[in-house]
């Protein structure tokens, strides 16, 4: 039994497999993800989700010197 847990938990997802279309990966992760996580997912700063494997992520930046308000980025002097 701990060997086959072992070889579902390395075995890749379906939504992680580039070969398959866009619609069929978002279809699969979206069965994975609970409510609370695709609720967390709606906002600008979302929380990683460790046991899917994805990172946490700010796509949110007002853009007006730069790419402000995220890490690392570079933010340029209003002229």
């Amino acid at each position: 039994m701990g060997i086959l847990a072992a070889i579902q938990i390395n075995a890749q997802a379906p939504y992680q497999n580039a070969a398959l279309t866009s619609e069929e990966r978002a279809k699969d992760l979206l069965t994975r993800l609970t409510l609370e996580e695709k609720a967390s997912l709606m906002f600008d700063q979302s929380p990683a989700i460790p046991r899917l494997g994805i990172k946490k992520f700010n796509w949110w930046s007002e853009a007006l010197h730069g790419l402000a308000s995220n890490d690392n980025v570079t933010v340029f002097p209003e002229p």
